[in-house]
């Protein structure tokens, strides 16, 4: 499962306080902004708080080789 923040789920709910719409639960900031893997996120990509725009995860992915090494040729006789 991935991990996310409350801060850009639709269930979350900011103004005069901080209420999951799901759990039926107030919140802290700093409960909202931690990384969980609540079962129930359902992203958005606004962030609750206006504070920053959503990012996706810096995935690193290994660089592919310019080299031909294993490949065949394949030839179509008509």
């Amino acid at each position: 499962m991935v991990k996310h923040q409350c801060r850009y789920c639709t269930m979350l709910v900011t103004g005069n306080g901080i209420w999951c719409g799901y759990k039926q639960e107030s919140m802290s900031e700093a409960a909202t902004k931690r990384r969980n893997k609540c079962k129930h996120f359902e992203f958005v990509e606004l962030d609750a708080y206006g504070e920053r725009d959503w990012e996706p995860d810096k995935i690193t992915i290994a660089p592919q080789s310019t080299e031909l090494e294993g490949q065949m040729r394949l030839e179509l006789c008509v």
